[in-house]
């Protein structure tokens, strides 16, 4: 089952889980970008001031912005967020917040002056999406505690400062908390989705499967009561004289008939092969050839196209047989792969007769063996083959795939 996505395409429900944790990386990833911007305004618009050691602070901004964008770039070209890059940007962030508190006098650590807070939230956050809970919650107290190592110098913050390292920690463990809880949820809920998809595409493949074994007994019902049924109500109002040849034929075809229909009781396209090719036998035992029809190891899964290329092209060449070879019976043998030759046919009819043959140097194929067998089998990937020779009858065998 399929539906049309944004952008037009097709996609497949059940790859809604896919779908969502892609979403997720790529938010994350444009998020990782934006933290790095404020600190640079920050500078600009005076919180120069609070930084102690501004080449520190420099180097460390440019260490975990380079990183950040790396990072960033490997999550959106992957859309999801590989687990090495996250071990990476965990230690970058750690080792940035130490550095970053540091660089920065001990009063205003706390502040826009530390460059390293809004990225480490970031980070924090990733974790929350990427990995489970314990994991992440390790991840989140590795950050908490190296920004508390590099903000805490002999305990010396005042009151406003311990407010803001508290408040820090709390939104740093926070957002983590929220962005874990969230993607999580979302997971679950593109989970449910999918798995209600696939129970729904199998929900209207048993429906569709229970519809064409409706239809095909449907049309078994009709073909008996226009067959055998047909001849049986006419045997018994004496309409037919059971001694005549004819009448003895006809019953002769319609027990073919009601064998192949027994074997191809099925659904499977193999079993719809079998039933067609014993209602063509029947077909043309009204014509006056006998056709005796086997089948052995079909593949059950024929694409529909193909049981109706093969069924058609086999009646052009039994009608061949009845102009001209003379013969008054025919074998058709409908077998499976060869397991002695992998990568061969899936699927070979063979038409034989014992009739008067001919010639094919001679002889070139007529339009009917041009148009309505090898043709037909070209439009289904398949190709006939026509093998006979005078007084020694004719071969035509039918493959799919050619």
């Amino acid at each position: 089952m399929t539906y049309r996505a944004y952008g037009g395409r097709d996609a497949d429900p059940a790859e809604a889980p896919r779908r969502t944790q892609a979403l997720i990386a790529r938010t994350i990833a444009v998020l990782r970008i934006a933290q790095v911007v404020p600190w640079p305004a920050a500078v600009a618009l005076g919180s120069q001031s609070g930084i102690q050691h501004l080449w520190l602070a420099g180097i460390v901004y440019g260490v975990q912005t380079g990183w950040s964008l790396v990072w960033a770039t490997i999550v959106l070209a992957r859309s999801a967020i590989p687990s090495w890059a996250m071990l990476i940007d965990v230690g970058v962030a750690a080792s940035c917040l130490v550095l970053a508190g540091l660089a920065c006098y001990p009063q205003d650590a706390t502040t826009w002056a530390n460059s390293a807070v809004a990225p480490a939230m970031g980070t924090a956050v990733a974790a929350a999406a990427a990995w489970p809970l314990i994991a992440s919650a390790a991840s989140g107290l590795l950050l908490a505690l190296a920004y508390l190592s590099g903000v805490i110098r002999g305990l010396t913050l005042s009151d406003t400062a311990w407010a803001a390292t508290v408040g820090n920690i709390t939104s740093l463990l926070g957002f983590a908390v929220i962005a874990g809880l969230v993607s999580h949820y979302l997971m679950r809920l593109a989970d449910a989705s999918a798995a209600a998809a696939v129970e729904l595409a199998a929900a209207r493949a048993r429906q569709a499967s229970e519809e064409s074994r409706d239809t095909e007994r449907t049309r078994q019902y009709r073909m008996l009561h226009d067959t055998v049924l047909s001849t049986l109500s006419a045997l018994a109002r004496g309409g037919l004289d059971p001694s005549d040849p004819l009448v003895r034929q006809r019953c002769a075809a319609d027990a073919d008939y009601l064998r192949g229909l027994i074997s191809s009781g099925g659904t499977s396209a193999g079993n719809q092969l079998q039933g067609e090719l014993a209602a063509v036998g029947r077909s043309q035992a009204a014509l006056g050839l006998r056709v005796h029809v086997h089948c052995a190891d079909i593949p059950p899964d024929l694409p529909e196209p193909v049981v109706r290329g093969l069924t058609d092209a086999c009646r052009e060449a039994l009608n061949n047989v009845i102009k001209h070879s003379g013969d008054s019976q025919a074998w058709v043998t409908a077998v499976g792969p060869d397991p002695q030759a992998p990568g061969g046919p899936l699927a070979t009819l063979t038409i034989t007769d014992r009739g008067r043959g001919f010639d094919p140097a001679r002889v070139g194929p007529g339009l009917g063996v041009r148009e309505s067998i090898s043709g037909r089998m070209s439009e289904i990937g398949g190709a006939a083959h026509v093998d006979s020779r005078p007084g020694q009858g004719t071969m035509v065998e039918l493959a799919w795939p050619g």
